[in-house]
C-alpha cells in the first residue's frame, strides 16, 4: 500500500480516528467488584450483555460474567452507521469511517428488554426484592407488573439521565454514582474505541432485609 493512503475496507470504506483529541480517562465498570457489590444483598445474579464477536476483548468479558455472575445471557451486537453533523459532532471520539455516501460512526445497538423481562417474570416466584441496574424507561412496565402483581418490592440502581418515571417506579433508587467506587476502576485510554460505553445493565434477583 502507498505511504499515503488511507486503509479501506471490503464495502470501500476508509477509517480514520479523530485528530486533536487529548489523552482520557473513563470510568469503567469492574465485573468483579460488581458481583461482589451484589453478593452483599441478593444470593443470585443475572448479567446481560451484547458482545462484539471481531474483539477478543469482548468476548473475553463473557468469560469473565460467567464466572462472576449466576446466569449471563449474551447475544451479538448490531451495527448501526450514524452519519456525521459537522457541527453536532464535533466532539466524537469514535473511529469515524468513510463511504461515498460521506462520514459516518458505527454506534453498537443490542437491547436485552425482553430478555430481562421474561426471566423477571418466570422466576418471580422466587424472589421478594428485585435490583435492576439500568436507566432505560422501558423497563417502567416491567416494575410496576412486578410491584402491582406480583406483590415484589424494587430497588433501582441508575444513572444520571433516569427519567423520573421509572425512578417512580421502584420503592428505592440508588444512583450509579453513589457506589461507583465500589464497582468501578477508571481506565486512561487514548482513544474511544468503536463499541466503548456498552450498557452491561445486570439485573439481580435474591431475598433480602425489606
Amino acid at each position: 500500500m502507498p505511504k499515503n493512503q488511507q486503509p479501506t475496507n471490503r464495502f470501500n470504506e476508509r477509517s480514520s480516528y479523530p485528530t486533536n483529541k487529548p489523552p482520557t480517562k473513563s470510568v469503567v465498570v469492574d465485573l468483579e467488584r460488581l458481583s461482589t457489590t451484589i453478593s452483599r444483598f441478593s444470593n443470585r445474579s443475572y448479567f446481560y450483555y451484547g458482545f462484539d464477536a471481531g474483539k477478543s476483548a469482548s468476548l473475553h468479558l463473557i468469560v469473565k460474567a460467567r464466572k462472576f455472575f449466576h446466569v449471563a445471557v449474551t447475544k451479538p451486537i448490531q451495527w448501526i452507521k450514524h452519519r456525521l453533523d459537522p457541527v453536532k459532532d464535533a466532539n466524537n471520539l469514535r473511529l469515524i469511517n468513510e463511504d461515498s455516501s460521506g462520514r459516518f460512526i458505527r454506534i453498537p445497538k443490542c437491547n436485552f428488554d425482553v430478555e430481562l423481562s421474561i426471566d423477571a417474570i418466570r422466576l418471580s416466584e422466587n424472589y421478594d426484592t428485585v435490583c435492576l441496574f439500568s436507566g432505560d424507561n422501558d423497563f417502567l412496565a416491567l416494575l410496576r407488573f412486578l410491584k402491582e402483581k406480583r406483590n415484589k418490592k424494587v430497588i433501582l440502581v441508575h444513572d444520571g439521565h433516569t427519567r423520573t418515571e421509572l425512578k417512580a417506579g421502584a420503592d428505592l433508587t440508588v444512583s450509579a454514582q453513589r457506589i461507583k467506587k465500589y464497582i468501578a476502576i477508571i481506565k486512561k485510554t487514548q482513544r474511544a474505541q468503536s463499541g466503548e460505553g456498552l450498557d452491561i445493565g445486570p439485573v439481580s434477583t435474591g431475598r433480602m432485609p425489606l
